[in-house]
């Protein structure tokens, strides 16, 4: 990411996009990502709630090559941060999309990094530590999301809706992740379909377009539907480490 003057973010998001392209054969695809919407300093003292999702199309026929993608994925990121003050809500009225009840209408993965440290702190004798709570609840198919720790490193997990996916699919989906943030990083001017090459998924292995497979989706969805976390391993995050020493914002 750094010879097209990209972060870690939206490198790992490029990654992230791409990997679902294979999977998927979508051309383009809109992924969401949460950002504080904090930043005005009036409201960087406020307690309250003012996280908004960003809507970041990435389109894959348009990138020959990763270091493309990343390029235009540079540019998304920073278009819609111009924009971050529109809520989810309003753009949704703008778009018109088609809606199925049970999804969101714009995207239904997000990708999050998290670069604050989460570490455990005390204060006028009173220790606190962040709590990870499971909610049993899938608010989206796919949710991936890593966080930066104490000395560079990171912590990930990936939460996915049972109803849709097995865990060996997301172990694998994890795995080719993994291996193609290994190869960008080897060869990030190879062509996209050259790195993606090595991933041999099955169009089952993931669901097509919400619109295509709505029926489908909907007989396979439970009225709650549920969550499952999968973390990624020692050896999978030492070498989002090792890329994140070489890429820090």
């Amino acid at each position: 990411g750094q010879q097209a003057k990209a972060t870690l973010f939206m490198t790992l998001l490029a990654s992230y996009g791409a990997l679902l392209h294979r999977y998927t054969g979508q051309p383009e695809m809109i992924i969401g990502a949460p950002i504080a919407g904090r930043h005005q300093r009036e409201t960087e003292p406020l307690i309250g709630y003012f996280v908004n999702v960003l809507a970041l199309r990435l389109n894959f026929q348009s990138a020959p090559s990763f270091q493309a993608l990343v390029r235009q994925t540079r540019e998304v990121v920073l278009e819609a941060y111009t924009h971050q003050d529109v809520p989810i809500e309003r753009l949704v009225e703008m778009c018109r999309p088609q809606r199925i009840s049970d999804q969101n209408p714009l995207f239904q993965t997000t990708f999050t990094l998290q670069n604050m440290p989460q570490t455990a702190f005390e204060a006028g004798g009173i220790q606190a530590r962040p709590l990870e709570l499971d909610t049993g609840t899938a608010l989206f198919d796919l949710r991936l999301e890593f966080s930066v720790q104490p000395q560079n490193r990171l912590a990930g997990f990936i939460e996915y809706n049972t109803a849709l996916f097995e865990r060996e699919t997301i172990t694998q989906l994890l795995g080719h992740y993994v291996a193609l943030l290994q190869s960008v990083t080897a060869h990030p001017d190879q062509a996209l379909s050259t790195l993606l090459s090595f991933i041999h998924a099955r169009p089952q292995e993931m669901p097509p377009t919400p619109l295509q497979a709505a029926e489908d989706r909907l007989a396979q969805r439970r009225a709650s539907l549920s969550a499952r976390r999968t973390k990624l391993s020692a050896d999978q995050l030492a070498l989002f480490e090792k890329h994140l020493r070489g890429n820090k914002e």
